[in-house]
């Protein structure tokens, strides 16, 4: 029996930390608890008893028993000290004078800390890196420091400094709970957080399960021509390039939406004049529809070789094999979802490239190959993930990236229709 009394002891003063100076009210529980387990803790209390001249037998039970527990405390206290401070304080007599002196030095250097736990606090910022719950929890553990020291903080302030600390990523939960008319308690925000924290990793695994299936998409931008050093001033500009040819009127260098040749733009086209000329009778005939659009032929045209902004699209499709750079056929039977609740089979997935008039070009990768739409999709949603800036004005659609235009497209048939060249696709 009194082997494993000896063992608990053993093991129990393991566990605990040897007191290096600092954090004394954690550590001072902690010992607390051990003495009181040992059911030594009231020599720490209770003076030691005095024998009268005609004690008796149990008055000297009691001095010799009081006897052994402070000699039994002192030591566990003793021990539950690092090195240095064992040697500063091993010749203390009793464990009550003992534990009175700590008391006494580091209480008062305890007490200074305070304001470095408020800084602590007061400077601690949840990151994106790192689990919310942790920190969440990391920031509990400072509160809880607070009540050592008996300072007290309102709840709802807590709760409500809490939620100001949250990570950029967490930005709209910030919001929700802050204008939730009822005030929360630290384990009410403490389960919106962990709810909240699971709901986003099963939307990534789920996310990174469709880019296994399909591929993610992803745009670069790419700056044709001679280097932009030197010429910031021309940023978000069309650049002017001079040619041996004086005069104002100057044929454009770019090619036609229309035709795709090079020297004149859409409205001169002549095959959008004769379009139009053999538009006029596709007018008479729809009676009462009353469009303002170009011919069925010229729609027919735009929509084959014409890329157009699909802000519900999560991805880039592409429907022509000729505007692929790089191609790799898919058979694993992966299908695109429409609007419309239709399905469309994909067949490769590649990497294309946009040429803007502009200059600038457009590298996508991971477009998917499905010749059955009717539509080249280029994803808004991919845009914003990968940091370009879409503007809409004026029927104009208005594409930069941190600062820097890229191009731009025009309202046509309800969509946003690109300004890219197709002089390509015609030679082919």
């Amino acid at each position: 029996m009194a082997s494993g009394s000896m063992k608990d002891m053993i093991i129990k003063e393991n566990k605990l930390e040897k007191f290096e100076g600092v954090d004394f009210r954690r550590w001072q529980k902690k010992m607390h608890f051990l003495l009181s387990s040992l059911k030594v803790v009231y020599v720490l209390t209770t003076p030691i008893p005095e024998i009268q001249e005609e004690g008796n037998l149990e008055q000297i039970r009691k001095r010799s028993k009081w006897e052994n527990d402070n000699y039994i405390c002192l030591g566990h206290i003793l021990n539950g000290m690092s090195d240095p401070l064992f040697d500063v304080y091993q010749n203390v007599e009793t464990a009550k004078l003992l534990w009175d002196t700590l008391e006494a030095k580091y209480m008062a250097e305890d007490s200074s800390s305070k304001k470095f736990l408020v800084s602590n606090f007061n400077n601690y910022k949840m990151v994106d890196e790192r689990p919310v719950m942790e920190q969440y929890h990391e920031l509990l553990r400072i509160l809880g420091q607070f009540a050592q020291h008996d300072m007290k903080m309102d709840e709802s302030i807590s709760v409500s400094s809490i939620i100001d600390k949250l990570p950029p990523s967490w930005r709209d939960v910030k919001h929700n709970l802050k204008h939730q008319k009822g005030e929360l308690t630290l384990v009410e925000l403490g389960s919106h957080f962990r709810i909240e924290e699971g709901l986003r990793a099963q939307e990534n695994v789920l996310v990174n399960d469709e880019k296994k299936r399909a591929g993610s998409s992803s745009v670069n931008m790419v700056e044709t021509g001679e280097s932009s050093k030197g010429n910031s001033k021309f940023k978000g500009k069309r650049k002017f390039q001079g040619n041996n040819n004086s005069g104002s009127n100057k044929k454009p260098n770019y090619p036609c939406w229309k035709c795709g040749k090079v020297g004149h733009f859409k409205k001169d086209c002549k095959l959008m004049k004769k379009n139009k000329k053999s538009g006029s009778k596709d007018k008479q005939e729809a009676g009462s529809s009353g469009s303002k659009d170009p011919g069925k032929q010229g729609q027919n045209l735009d929509d084959d070789i014409a890329w157009w902004v699909d802000s519900g699209a999560t991805s880039h499709v592409c429907k022509d094999l000729r505007w692929f750079k790089d191609f790799q056929p898919i058979e694993d039977g992966s299908i695109i979802k429409m609007g419309n609740v239709a399905t469309e089979p994909i067949k490769g997935i590649g990497t294309v490239n946009l040429v803007f008039t502009s200059g600038k070009t457009l590298l996508l990768n991971n477009v998917l190959y499905a010749p059955g739409i009717r539509k080249n999709l280029l994803s808004g949603i991919v845009l914003n993930n990968c940091g370009y800036k879409q503007v809409l004005e004026s029927d104009k659609y208005i594409l930069s990236r941190h600062g820097t235009f890229v191009g731009f497209g025009y309202l046509c048939n309800g969509m946003f229709m690109l300004n890219v060249d197709v002089s390509f696709m015609n030679e082919s």
